[in-house]
């Protein structure tokens, strides 16, 4: 299963992880990185390790409605209703992948951005991705 972590943070922020254990974990993980923006450039199969890794700009959902300020060193947008929405980089991590298969995705073109929509389990296999 997956473990998520934010790679910084703001003493206002305070860093966490999440570690997912269960197909019910798997689905709070995926809420927190839906619409993450994943650039091919930071995703990695480590085959010796068995490991995936990523590297996403997540929205922070838990942090909606919230103030933010502009000078936090996060990507801060205010909508027409004043509230304020962030992104913040997070490292996102599956142990025990046996194999990685894309579709339709070109892997040598590193700076392609990704949007990480959800993840699905079928098979035994975890899906998740759209082209940006």
């Amino acid at each position: 299963m997956p473990e998520i972590g934010n790679s910084v943070g703001f003493a206002h922020h305070n860093p966490f992880r999440v570690r997912g254990a269960t197909l019910e974990d798997l689905e709070i993980i995926s809420a927190m990185l839906q619409d993450s923006i994943v650039p091919i450039g930071e995703i990695i199969f480590q085959i010796r390790e068995n490991r995936f890794v990523m590297i996403a700009q997540r929205f922070r959902w838990e942090a909606t409605n919230t103030f933010a300020s502009s000078t936090s060193g996060y990507k801060v947008d205010e909508d027409q209703r004043g509230l304020y929405f962030e992104r913040i980089c997070c490292a996102v991590r599956f142990e025990t992948v046996v194999a990685v298969q894309t579709h339709g995705i070109n892997l040598s073109s590193r700076k392609q951005m990704l949007n990480f929509l959800s993840m699905h389990v079928k098979d035994d296999s975890i899906f998740g991705w759209e082209n940006y």
